[in-house]
């Protein structure tokens, strides 16, 4: 498996996407829309700066499925992850 320098993780709601990079601790949300698919993979690239980073995105299925087709299409490296499994990784919370 690759080495990757960054991560995003992305919330994708029905309007808007919310992006943040783990490493570089950056927020940005963006439009659910071709539009804004594209200035999502830029930015993630430019607010980084780094070359190698890794997509993962909860899926929720309709409002998530552009987003995935548009980064296979793009041969952007991601992965779909289960809501309730993000949920539960987080442990107790109050």
């Amino acid at each position: 498996m690759k080495n990757y320098k960054e991560v995003v993780g992305i919330d994708v709601s029905k309007k808007t996407i919310d992006a943040y990079c783990y490493h570089a601790q950056v927020h940005k949300e963006f439009n659910n829309d071709l539009t804004g698919y594209k200035s999502l993979i830029k930015w993630g690239l430019k607010a980084t700066k780094a070359s190698a980073v890794f997509y993962c995105l909860e899926n929720t299925g309709y409002y998530s499925l552009k987003l995935a087709l548009y980064s296979h299409s793009k041969k952007v490296v991601y992965v779909e992850t289960n809501p309730l499994k993000i949920k539960r990784s987080s442990g107790i919370v109050k």
